[in-house]
């Protein structure tokens, strides 16, 4: 934890604003005071600028000077809420502090009570006496006499001036001198500094007492002209004495300060982002940094936040949007309400003008900022979201799998996390991911884990294993090589029970398990690896794959050397995941599954049946003839009729116009389906199937449901 925190410093050593000279100066203005009458010193700065460590720096120099005959009271102000509370707190303290002096003095010591019973209400006073005494039992002999207290302090045949008169004689006849320090009156509201200054004006003519008041002065003055638009300024300048503005702080200190604090929060950052770190902190951060406490309201803040998702996000857009979020907060509500426009990249405007487009975006995203600020803005957003490049400066960044990789804001994946400091939905935790990348070769650990993910849903319905296989796609380089082979022998051997249609994107794209599990074999052997190499390490992990995806991956390598559309060449080589002679070989190897699977009847089990089925007949060639024998046989079962219709009943998605999502229907897949069975058999065999009573409800449907189609079809 950093060690610099919201508490004022207190000793010069700890100074590095440069403010210890202004102190040094105004405690000798102080002590240089001999006989001072209500002597009024303010020190004037913005809120945050480090007022109350100039206070303490000054009462330390007062301090060292033993013989300075000099005793300090402090009235803390904001202590107090509402404007009776203030005066009474304010004489309380006054009261209390001359006492040693005034006590030799009766008289004295009751005109100052008198002074004070004139200034304050005696309604609130006597509700503040009985408040204090509920909280202190000590206090219960006041109650009893506060009454009478009071009485005797309203009724009395002194004028306001012999009363002054009475306390400044005693206090004259007294070496002590006191100082009165008020920090902090620009945490009142404007009305309760106003009283701060009134009570002084009221009681400020007493010898051997002087006031240090700390205050914005702006704040201060604007709020005085309001009040007392004759007098405006002028009406505090009859109150203080000497004003001493405090120095600006050094941009060059306080962007020095922040970098130590955002070092020890953020922790070691990877020689990679070092530099995009720096440049994000000098485009979106450093200018943000006017006064000490800005680089503690973002330190803070950084402590409490990114301790939350610290592994989950990229440190350097995360301090960019907390700074987003602290100084310029309508940036981050434009940001965090627009996540369509920022992530991805939009590379075609559909006929509309490129300046106008980069207006519109300037105006939602900057329009509310000042114009002399929109430019480094500008910059800092489009480094956090590079699809605002393509619009405000016409450069077109693509690099999806490698934002994702590093969980960047950009990444639709873990937008969300950025803004609701917890882990987005879309994406799996980094510490679980990487589990599974240094432990890919141990087999057990793999099978169970994303059997156990199965039952775990999030976003969209989704299961956790889908975006296990999401992020390893995004970080399967990561993984040794030497651990590839073990990894998908065991991710292989359950890919059949990772395909669950609950995964199944709902949209046009159709993405699933098996397409996402297909991304994650390239990533780890492209690129990586020599075509024998890969080939080598993927033939033997498929040895122990569950039928679907055996049957689907050669297929697929098959395909690569014998193009099943006449148009299209063979694939580069090194873009095919196995070589020609590893690719007839596997295909053979999935033919003779395929036709033990038939023989023990654990074909119909299956995830893609169809798919299955075609593949056996392409595979079989001039035996092509076993499928259709196969599929004729099992057309007596009514179980595998409605198993036929679950495999060839698609969907189809249609968008029709004025609709937002697409409209999901029944299909019929019958392209060929005349190779594989007799289609007329097929259709008899559906409503004897509908007639049967001992199939279930889900059957019955599916039939119902392929029985409906294909009469909508007209086939």
């Amino acid at each position: 934890m950093p060690e610099f925190n919201d508490a004022p410093i207190s000793c010069p050593e700890m100074d590095r604003l440069g403010i210890d000279p202004l102190a040094r100066t105004i405690s000798k203005c102080i002590l240089n005071l001999q006989e001072p009458i209500g002597a009024v010193v303010a020190v004037y700065g913005r809120w945050g600028s480090g007022k109350s460590s100039l206070i303490n720096l000054v009462k330390h120099h007062l301090a060292n000077r033993a013989d300075n005959g000099l005793t300090v009271l402090q009235f803390h102000c904001w202590l107090y809420r509402s404007e009776e509370a203030l005066a009474i707190g304010f004489f309380r303290e006054l009261h209390a502090g001359l006492q040693p002096v005034l006590s030799k003095s009766k008289k004295a010591t009751t005109a100052l009570g008198k002074i004070c019973s004139r200034i304050a209400p005696a309604e609130p006073l006597l509700g503040a006496v009985i408040a204090a005494a509920l909280g202190n039992p000590l206090l219960g002999k006041i109650v009893s006499s506060a009454p009478r207290l009071i009485e005797n302090m309203i009724k009395t045949d002194q004028s306001d001036e012999l009363l002054q008169r009475t306390v400044a004689d005693a206090l004259h006849a007294s070496s002590q001198r006191f100082l009165v320090v008020i920090d902090d009156i620009d945490r009142l509201s404007p009305d309760e500094a106003l009283v701060i200054f009134r009570l002084i004006k009221s009681v400020g003519r007493l010898p051997n007492v002087i006031y240090l008041l700390a205050y914005d002065r702006n704040t201060t003055e604007k709020a005085v002209e309001k009040r007392y638009p004759s007098e405006g300024a002028h009406y505090l300048e009859k109150i203080i004495q000497a004003g001493f503005d405090l120095p600006e702080p050094n941009r060059h200190e306080l962007t020095k300060m922040l970098e130590g604090q955002i070092s020890d929060i953020l922790g070691d950052v990877n020689r990679n982002n070092r530099a995009e770190l720096g440049n994000m902190f000098h485009a979106v951060v450093a200018p943000e940094i006017r006064t000490p406490r800005d680089v503690l309201r973002l330190s803070n803040a950084l402590n409490i936040t990114y301790q939350a998702v610290r592994s989950e996000v990229d440190p350097t857009d995360f301090l960019a949007l907390e700074t987003f979020r602290l100084f310029r907060p309508k940036i981050y509500q434009a940001l965090r309400s627009q996540k369509p426009l920022l992530v991805g990249l939009r590379t075609s405007w559909h006929g509309h003008e490129p300046e106008r487009i980069a207006d519109q975006y300037e105006q939602l995203f900057l329009g509310r900022e000042p114009e002399s600020d929109r430019p480094p803005l500008k910059d800092g957003l489009q480094r956090l979201f590079p699809s605002l490049r393509a619009i405000w400066s016409s450069t077109h960044l693509s690099n999806s799998a490698e934002w994702s990789r590093a969980r960047r804001a950009c990444s639709a994946v873990h937008f969300d996390t950025y803004f609701q400091f917890s882990l987005s939905p879309y994406t799996v935790p980094r510490n679980e991911a990487e589990e599974l990348l240094q432990k890919a070769d141990q087999g057990e650990f793999v099978t169970s884990t994303f059997l156990d993910a199965l039952s775990v849903h999030q976003a969209e319905g989704r299961t956790k294993a889908s975006f296990l296989l999401d992020e390893l796609a995004f970080r399967g380089q990561e993984m040794q090589i030497t651990k590839v082979k073990p990894f998908l022998r065991s991710l292989y051997s359950i890919a059949n029970s990772l395909w669950v249609d609950s995964d199944e994107a709902q949209d046009l794209a159709r993405t699933n398990n098996r397409d996402r599990l297909f991304s994650l074999t390239q990533t780890l052997l492209l690129n990586r690896t020599e075509l024998s190499e890969r080939s080598e390490i993927l033939f033997d992990a498929l040895q122990s794959a569950s039928l679907d995806w055996l049957v689907y991956i050669s297929d697929f390598v098959f395909n690569d050397y014998h193009p099943s559309q006449k148009d299209r060449a063979p694939t580069e080589p090194q873009l095919c995941l196995m070589s020609q002679g590893d690719a007839d070989k596997i295909r053979h190897v999935a033919l003779n599954k395929i036709r033990e699977a038939a023989k023990n009847g654990s074909i119909m089990e299956v995830k893609d049946l169809a798919f299955v089925l075609f593949c056996w007949r392409d595979m079989a060639g001039k035996h092509s003839d076993d499928v259709r024998k196969f599929c004729d046989t099992a057309l007596d079962d009514d179980q595998s009729v409605a198993r036929f219709c679950r495999a060839f009943l698609g969907k189809s998605y249609v968008v029709q116009l004025g609709d937002h999502v697409s409209r999901v229907q029944d299909n019929v897949k019958v392209r060929g389906l005349e190779t594989l069975l007799n289609t007329h058999r097929f259709l008899a065999r559906l409503s004897e199937v509908l007639c049967n009573s001992r199939l279930s409800t889900d059957d019955r449907n599916i039939v119902q449901r392929f029985k409906t189609a294909w009469d909508n079809q007209g086939n």
